[in-house]
């Protein structure tokens, strides 16, 4: 899968993939954790919805905090099963993390139509 890079300040980028209507994926690597750190979830989501704006010339129905809550979702899982993966644990815990490694690569962000954990992002913002 192709990521572009989107500005969000200087020289710090969100890479993201915009192909696929109703859907924002972004790589969730090490790019990511370092300006998920420096700017925060929120102006990560309000980026990647904006860059979605400009790819379709329509807006993604999906709220800017759901958007929030679903990287930071991914994201922090994400870091905490790359750093248990380095102990020496047994075979069934290493097994699980690395699924959720797998799971958590790439973050799909898409509409309730297509994403079938939307609820769940949705209603987790709500409580935020």
């Amino acid at each position: 899968m192709q990521f572009e890079k989107i500005r969000i300040d200087n020289d710090d980028y969100l890479e993201i993939n915009l192909d696929t209507e109703n859907i924002i994926r972004i790589n969730n690597n090490e790019n990511l954790k370092a300006v998920l750190k420096k700017y925060g979830n929120k102006i990560l989501a309000r980026k990647a919805l904006d860059a979605y704006y400009k790819r379709y010339d329509r807006s993604l129905d999906i709220t800017a905090n759901s958007v929030a809550i679903e990287i930071s979702g991914h994201a922090i899982p994400d870091d905490i099963a790359k750093q248990l993966e380095q102990k020496n644990l047994p075979s069934i815990l290493k097994e699980a993390l690395e699924k959720i490694i797998k799971h958590t690569d790439i973050i799909d962000i898409g509409t309730k139509d297509v994403d079938k954990n939307r609820w769940f992002w949705d209603a987790i913002a709500k409580l935020m």
